[in-house]
Protein backbone atom coordinates (compact mmCIF):
# COMPACT_ATOMS: atom_id res chain seq x y z
CA UNK A 1 0.00 0.00 0.00
CA UNK A 2 1.48 3.34 -1.00
CA UNK A 3 -0.20 5.54 1.60
CA UNK A 4 0.19 5.59 5.32
CA UNK A 5 -2.76 5.26 7.64
CA UNK A 6 -5.99 3.36 7.89
CA UNK A 7 -7.90 6.05 6.00
CA UNK A 8 -6.32 4.96 2.71
CA UNK A 9 -7.74 1.48 3.22
CA UNK A 10 -11.24 2.98 3.08
CA UNK A 11 -10.79 5.39 0.20
CA UNK A 12 -8.88 2.82 -1.83
CA UNK A 13 -12.12 0.88 -2.28
CA UNK A 14 -13.84 4.05 -3.48
CA UNK A 15 -10.99 5.02 -5.81
CA UNK A 16 -11.10 1.61 -7.47
CA UNK A 17 -14.57 2.56 -8.75
CA UNK A 18 -13.70 5.88 -10.41
CA UNK A 19 -12.33 6.62 -13.85
CA UNK A 20 -10.53 9.84 -12.90
CA UNK A 21 -9.06 11.24 -9.72
CA UNK A 22 -7.86 14.85 -9.88
CA UNK A 23 -5.64 15.98 -7.01
CA UNK A 24 -3.26 18.88 -7.06
CA UNK A 25 0.38 18.01 -6.44
CA UNK A 26 0.10 18.54 -2.67
CA UNK A 27 -2.99 16.34 -2.40
CA UNK A 28 -1.29 13.67 -4.50
CA UNK A 29 1.70 13.75 -2.14
CA UNK A 30 -0.62 13.23 0.82
CA UNK A 31 -2.44 10.37 -0.90
CA UNK A 32 0.66 8.34 -1.69
CA UNK A 33 3.24 9.63 0.81
CA UNK A 34 5.72 10.36 -1.98
CA UNK A 35 7.35 13.67 -2.92
CA UNK A 36 5.76 15.68 -5.75
CA UNK A 37 8.15 18.61 -6.16
CA UNK A 38 9.34 17.80 -9.69
CA UNK A 39 7.53 16.50 -12.77
CA UNK A 40 9.36 13.18 -12.40
CA UNK A 41 8.22 12.88 -8.78
CA UNK A 42 4.63 13.70 -9.79
CA UNK A 43 4.82 10.95 -12.44
CA UNK A 44 6.11 8.43 -9.88
CA UNK A 45 3.41 9.40 -7.38
CA UNK A 46 0.66 9.20 -10.01
CA UNK A 47 1.87 5.74 -11.05
CA UNK A 48 1.79 4.64 -7.40
CA UNK A 49 -1.81 5.84 -7.08
CA UNK A 50 -2.78 4.03 -10.29
CA UNK A 51 -1.08 0.85 -9.13
CA UNK A 52 -2.20 0.83 -5.50
CA UNK A 53 -5.73 2.21 -5.86
CA UNK A 54 -6.62 0.95 -9.32
CA UNK A 55 -7.37 4.42 -10.70
CA UNK A 56 -6.86 4.39 -14.48
CA UNK A 57 -6.56 8.17 -14.90
CA UNK A 58 -4.80 10.59 -12.56
CA UNK A 59 -5.15 14.27 -13.46
CA UNK A 60 -2.71 16.38 -11.47
CA UNK A 61 -2.87 20.16 -11.39
CA UNK A 62 0.42 21.88 -10.62
CA UNK A 63 -0.53 25.52 -10.15
CA UNK A 64 1.09 27.81 -12.68
CA UNK A 65 2.71 24.71 -14.21
CA UNK A 66 -0.65 23.65 -15.66
CA UNK A 67 -1.73 20.03 -15.50
CA UNK A 68 -0.65 16.51 -16.33
CA UNK A 69 -2.96 13.61 -17.13
CA UNK A 70 -1.53 10.16 -16.49
CA UNK A 71 -3.50 7.30 -18.05
CA UNK A 72 -2.96 3.57 -18.00
CA UNK A 73 -3.73 3.60 -21.73
CA UNK A 74 -0.84 5.93 -22.60
CA UNK A 75 2.89 5.66 -21.96
CA UNK A 76 3.34 9.45 -21.80
CA UNK A 77 1.24 11.92 -19.81
CA UNK A 78 -0.81 14.56 -21.56
CA UNK A 79 0.46 17.99 -20.53
CA UNK A 80 -1.58 21.15 -20.59
CA UNK A 81 0.09 24.46 -19.81
CA UNK A 82 -1.91 27.28 -18.29
CA UNK A 83 -3.37 29.80 -20.67
CA UNK A 84 -2.10 33.32 -20.04
CA UNK A 85 -4.58 35.49 -18.19
CA UNK A 86 -4.60 39.18 -19.12
CA UNK A 87 -4.81 40.24 -15.48
CA UNK A 88 -4.64 37.82 -12.56
CA UNK A 89 -6.91 39.16 -9.83
CA UNK A 90 -7.66 36.13 -7.64
CA UNK A 91 -6.52 32.50 -8.03
CA UNK A 92 -9.13 31.18 -5.59
CA UNK A 93 -11.11 28.38 -7.21
CA UNK A 94 -8.98 28.12 -10.36
CA UNK A 95 -8.30 24.42 -9.79
CA UNK A 96 -11.95 23.70 -9.08
CA UNK A 97 -12.97 25.62 -12.20
CA UNK A 98 -10.41 23.67 -14.23
CA UNK A 99 -11.69 20.32 -12.95
CA UNK A 100 -15.33 21.23 -13.48
CA UNK A 101 -14.79 22.36 -17.06
CA UNK A 102 -12.60 19.32 -17.77
CA UNK A 103 -15.31 16.97 -16.45
CA UNK A 104 -18.09 18.76 -18.33
CA UNK A 105 -16.16 18.63 -21.61
CA UNK A 106 -15.29 14.98 -21.10
CA UNK A 107 -18.88 14.11 -20.21
CA UNK A 108 -20.17 15.74 -23.36
CA UNK A 109 -21.56 19.18 -22.56
CA UNK A 110 -22.12 20.28 -26.15
CA UNK A 111 -22.05 23.97 -25.30
CA UNK A 112 -18.33 23.89 -24.54
CA UNK A 113 -16.86 22.74 -27.83
CA UNK A 114 -17.71 23.67 -31.38
CA UNK A 115 -16.23 20.48 -32.83
CA UNK A 116 -18.80 18.13 -31.32
CA UNK A 117 -20.68 17.22 -28.20
CA UNK A 118 -17.98 15.18 -26.45
CA UNK A 119 -14.30 15.98 -25.94
CA UNK A 120 -11.44 13.57 -25.67
CA UNK A 121 -9.01 14.01 -22.77
CA UNK A 122 -6.67 16.34 -24.68
CA UNK A 123 -9.47 18.70 -25.68
CA UNK A 124 -11.01 18.50 -22.20
CA UNK A 125 -7.67 19.58 -20.70
CA UNK A 126 -7.67 22.60 -23.00
CA UNK A 127 -11.25 23.53 -22.03
CA UNK A 128 -10.30 23.23 -18.35
CA UNK A 129 -7.24 25.43 -18.80
CA UNK A 130 -9.30 28.07 -20.61
CA UNK A 131 -11.91 28.07 -17.84
CA UNK A 132 -9.22 28.39 -15.16
CA UNK A 133 -7.59 31.29 -17.03
CA UNK A 134 -10.91 33.11 -17.01
CA UNK A 135 -11.51 32.25 -13.35
CA UNK A 136 -8.36 34.01 -12.17
CA UNK A 137 -9.46 37.29 -13.79
CA UNK A 138 -12.52 37.57 -11.53
CA UNK A 139 -12.42 38.75 -7.91
CA UNK A 140 -14.25 36.36 -5.62
CA UNK A 141 -16.18 37.52 -2.57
Amino acid sequence: MCANGLWFFYIRELLANVDYVAPNETELQRLVSLPTTTDAEVATAAAALQRDAGVPNVLVTVGSGGSMLFSTTSAEPLRQPCFPAPCVVDTTGAGDCFRGAFAAALAGNSGLLSGGPKAGPKDALEVGAAAAAHCVTVRKM
